[in-house]
């Protein structure tokens, strides 16, 4: 099959070169930044004055927490988890008052850096610290924590068993202000 000739200059049109711009045809471009020229000088001599805005205050600063509190509460039916959790940031100490929970082998406590602590996996899926085994599940726990540890990032403590690897009981740490 034969081209057609004007098919091919059908074709080959827009691959014709347009006319070379001239130099006088240009708009001049803004120059940008510091080589933008200075404004023309005003016949006006005297200075534009602004109108004087007073300094902001700062507020006062809220007072640091010194301490994160929370409340145990069991992760299943039937099972009993309850004490009154209290994390002291200037004696690295996390004490848990009225300590109870359902016995379940290798118990321990551990600071997780999630805002929603339901599951197991929701557990293993975050950073945690463990603070320690538990020796007895029914008293007044006391355990250090590291000083370098952020309880704005590990916000809720769990009370976990390794055998199980599941929670047993989880308290939602927030800022006390109150002391």
């Amino acid at each position: 099959m034969r081209a057609r000739p004007f098919a091919v200059a059908a074709l080959l049109a827009p691959l014709a070169l347009a006319p070379a711009a001239r130099a006088d045809d240009d708009v001049p471009a803004v120059v940008p930044g510091p080589l933008r020229p200075l404004p023309a000088a005003s016949a006006d001599p005297t200075p534009v004055r602004r109108p004087v805005v007073a300094p902001r205050v700062a507020a006062p600063p809220r007072a640091a927490a010194r301490a994160w509190v929370g409340r145990l509460a069991p992760t299943a039916k039937g099972e009993l988890a309850n004490g009154a959790v209290r994390l002291d940031l200037v004696a690295h100490r996390v004490e848990i008052a009225d300590f109870a929970v359902t016995d379940a082998p290798d118990l321990e406590i551990a600071l997780v850096a999630a805002d929603r602590v339901l599951t197991t996996a929701d557990v293993l899926a975050s950073k945690r610290v463990s603070l320690g085994r538990l020796k007895r599940i029914k008293a007044k726990i006391s355990l250090r924590f590291p000083a370098e540890m952020d309880p704005a990032v590990y916000r809720t403590l769990v009370v976990w068993s390794r055998r199980d690897r599941a929670p047993r009981g989880i308290a939602r740490l927030t800022p006390d202000r109150a002391g």
